[in-house]
């Protein structure tokens, strides 16, 4: 049996574009669904590919696509497939067929890039400024659990705040794409790149480029779903994706944005709050690689930064064991052993990389480290108040 692609249509509900078409696998029948502010009607079911991809090679079921794709996409599908499987061993490359081929052919038209208000798609954006005429932003990619849509919403409001700042129109894009791609793979270490391609090639008819921020820098060559192998791959004839910022540490991207002020000052890196908490991992990582570029004073992005000290850090709780996380610990480690500034700070993080803090807790009593998980729960409880009041 195959992974049948089917009945695309698009309509308009109001003031959105709506864009729709259905996957079938066996007897389950799943509706995809884009809504935007801008028109979504692409005359081809090139979009549908990338989100189907990945879940058909964890399922080792064939692609059928009734409708037409574009001749470079189907090509560069099996260039995906062939470094993914090598990757990840439970994903089999499969056959990839589509009712008409076409060429994606059209004039020139916009560039723009995928735009969270990170320090990746920040330093992407500052770093093309000039080129970069719109940002996209979407809706069911960052904060996709259920009970987010007030962050989700504040999150969007403060975008719609830095694009009229900075004179670049915002494309906002809502989808349910994850809640199929979810079932058959983690998203960050394999679909979100094809997630960012799918709606990419929804709006085909206006750019003819579309920056994706990188994660990772070159010398760090780990699996994961957007990387500078696997995203040019998803282009067609009239659109290109570029995989942008390999090239840079966090802490070079934390320089390149602080030469801007309305961008520097519009971080968003904290899952939980607007303003930024300040005492979350990524919120005290970021602020480090700040501090490093001489600029975290100016930043008025977080709400605190009394947290970047190393007793702090020493006892910051973050994911032993995973290789993202201590690829950004070690940029930061690095950079402050090249400035020779701040030698606690390097022991700080190199003791929280190791979960120093961790293992001292686990030799205490049972009463007392119950005692220091209160006093660390309550204080992170604190912290969401504050962010939420």
């Amino acid at each position: 049996m195959s992974v049948v692609v089917e009945h695309p249509r698009c309509i308009r509900e109001g003031d959105s574009y709506v864009y729709r078409f259905s996957v079938a696998v066996d007897d389950l029948r799943r509706d995809i669904w884009f809504e935007s502010n801008v028109e979504l009607c692409p005359g081809n079911l090139n979009a549908a590919l990338p989100v189907v991809l990945f879940p058909s090679m964890k399922l080792k079921r064939d692609v059928v696509i009734q409708g037409a794709v574009s001749d470079k996409l189907l090509t560069g599908s099996g260039t995906i497939q062939n470094i993914f499987s090598t990757w990840y061993k439970e994903y089999t490359v499969v056959n990839v067929s589509a009712e008409l081929t076409c060429r994606d052919d059209s004039g020139k038209k916009g560039v723009a890039c995928f735009f969270t208000a990170g320090l990746d798609s920040s330093y992407t954006l500052v770093q093309n400024f000039d080129e970069i005429t719109h940002l996209i932003f979407v809706d069911g990619f960052y904060d996709h659990r259920k009970g987010n849509e007030q962050i989700t919403e504040a999150h969007v409001e403060h975008l719609r705040r830095v694009s009229e700042r900075i004179g670049k129109p915002l494309v906002e894009v809502r989808t349910n794409l994850r809640d199929l791609m979810d079932n058959h793979g983690i998203w960050g270490d394999h679909n979100h790149g094809a997630g960012l391609a799918s709606v990419g090639l929804l709006l085909a008819k206006h750019f003819h480029k579309i920056y994706i921020a990188s994660s990772h820098t070159y010398d760090v060559p780990l699996p994961w779903g957007s990387t500078p192998l696997m995203d040019p791959h998803w282009s067609t004839e009239s659109l290109t994706f570029v995989h942008h910022g390999a090239e840079a540490t966090r802490v070079r991207k934390a320089a390149e944005v602080s030469q801007n002020d309305v961008v520097m000052n519009s971080l968003r890196v904290c899952f939980g709050a607007l303003p930024n908490c300040g005492r979350c991992e990524k919120c005290v990582r970021t602020m480090i690689h700040l501090k490093i570029a001489g600029a975290l004073d100016r930043c008025t992005a977080f709400l605190t930064k009394e947290t970047v000290n190393p007793e702090y850090i020493s006892r910051l709780y973050i994911k032993l064991g995973d290789v993202h996380t201590k690829a950004v610990f070690d940029e930061n480690i690095e950079a402050l052993k090249r400035t020779g500034k701040h030698p606690e700070l390097v022991e700080a993080l190199e003791d929280c990389l190791n979960g120093v803090y961790r293992k001292k807790l686990r030799g205490l009593p049972k009463r007392v480290r119950n005692f220091f998980r209160r006093k660390i729960l309550a204080r992170y409880l604190a912290a969401g108040e504050e962010c939420r009041g």
